[in-house]
């Protein structure tokens, strides 16, 4: 049967759980007396494949990946929470940074959640003891923080490559353009969409969704929803036009809760400088990008590799 991969982060938490491992008597080795694990030996001239997994292990894996998954999008949507309780919002210029960090952040608690979902299933709890606090003392501080920022880094690249974008994470101000924002129109200051310019505004909100939370609902191709002509900036924050100036004000799709909830606020509000509410992506907004994969499963075996070579 196929070992489960036992994540570095369980050595540390293995042995603040279950204790250190038991050791013969007269010999009681502390963390800091730290030994190379041990190369299993290779018969020479040994033709066998390797065993197939099975249904247990393959069980584990699934078990993991599912744990991973649902930890991945919940540490997408908790961390814009997070971010808004400091007042960062999608608008701002550290918007992009402070998102990526929150997506590697998200995939490396991903990765624990995998491997303890994993090895939960294919091991019994003694094994699963046994095991991490041997790992913890194999390994440092240095290589779990290693393994942790390549497990990251590997979900933030996923997330950017299957078409993710970091400023997505952060929560939108219904004043700014939102976190969905992509193509816009040009627009009259004070002057609502005429018939021409709704229509352009529904398509691009069929295809790209509100720009303030990003809902676009599945079928909404084919049921024709419609959305508003929203005014960035809105008109109450549109400087009046002068003879040697004239503000640019575009028009993006926006959905009607985003819409009435602008509307109300904006009523509310009597300068640029008041609490405006951030506003979340809406869940139909979340896609592939938002699909955690076990990459810790690549990232782990490609370290592995990288340090017997280098033995």
């Amino acid at each position: 049967m196929m070992a489960p991969i036992v994540h570095p982060y369980l050595g540390w938490l293995g042995e603040w759980i279950w204790g250190p491992p038991a050791q013969a008597p007269g010999h009681a080795p502390s963390l800091t007396q730290r030994q190379p694990p041990v190369q299993p030996s290779k018969s020479r001239g040994s033709s066998h494949p390797p065993p197939a997994p099975s249904s247990n292990a393959l069980g584990g894996m699934a078990v993991g990946w599912a744990g991973g998954a649902v930890t991945f999008v919940c540490g997408i949507r908790g961390s814009g929470f997070l971010l808004a309780r400091v007042g960062m919002a999608a608008h701002h210029t550290l918007a992009p940074i402070a998102g990526a960090v929150c997506v590697a952040a998200s995939g490396a608690l991903a990765s624990v959640v995998y491997c303890v979902g994993e090895v939960a299933i294919t091991k019994s709890v003694s094994a699963v003891a046994h095991e991490t606090t041997e790992l913890a003392m194999t390994t440092t501080p240095v290589e779990q923080a290693t393994r942790a920022a390549a497990h990251g880094a590997a979900a933030a690249l996923w997330f950017l490559a299957v078409g993710g974008r970091y400023r997505t994470i952060p929560h939108s101000s219904l004043m700014y353009p939102g976190a969905h924002a992509r193509e816009s129109i040009v627009a009259r200051p004070f002057v609502y969409a005429d018939t021409k310019e709704r229509t352009v505004i529904n398509h691009l909100g069929r295809t790209h969704g509100c720009h303030t939370c990003g809902h676009r609902p599945l079928l909404s191709n084919f049921f024709g929803r419609s959305y508003n002509a929203d005014h960035q900036p809105p008109n109450k924050f549109i400087s009046p036009p002068t003879y040697f100036t004239t503000p640019i004000v575009r028009f993006y799709p926006q959905c009607t809760q985003c819409s009435n909830s602008q509307g109300g606020a904006a009523m509310r509000a009597s300068g640029r400088n008041v609490s405006i509410p951030l506003i979340s992506s809406h869940f139909s907004a979340y896609g592939l990008p938002h699909l955690w994969l076990p990459t810790s499963v690549i990232v782990d075996q490609a370290i592995t590799n990288a340090n017997a070579n280098a033995n």
